[in-house]
């Protein structure tokens, strides 16, 4: 699928298994990196989550959030499934942190979704 003069939507283009997958899951994994810049993460937000009358799409909204929990889970899982194995817990104290860690971005993630109206 190519791009025409003078359009100006954005497309996803998922590298990782070259498939359909679940939309959300992708926009939150580009939106993770550019939130590093506010502005840009911003700007991804209002462009990304507006149909082509200007309305903001509360099906995107709710798979981007759903996206944020989704990926925002399974990196924490991937990092700690052997931590967090029964008798694991006490070896690795900064635990509780990186759940709180995780849960602040997924509320973060909601709050910035949910000012775009």
């Amino acid at each position: 699928m190519g791009f025409k003069e003078g359009e100006s939507t954005v497309r996803f283009v998922d590298w990782e298994f070259e498939g359909a997958g679940f939309l959300g899951q992708d926009a939150a994994k580009l939106w993770s990196e550019l939130r590093k810049n506010p502005e840009i993460g911003q700007a991804f937000l209002e462009s990304y989550l507006r149909n082509e009358d200007g309305l903001v799409d509360e099906a995107k909204k709710n798979a981007l959030v759903f996206g944020v929990a989704a990926e925002s889970l399974v990196h924490f899982v991937w990092r700690n499934e052997n931590v967090i194995a029964i008798g694991k817990q006490a070896e690795h104290p900064q635990l509780e942190q990186q759940i709180q860690e995780l849960n602040q971005r997924i509320v973060d993630a909601i709050q910035s979704v949910e000012q775009i109206k």
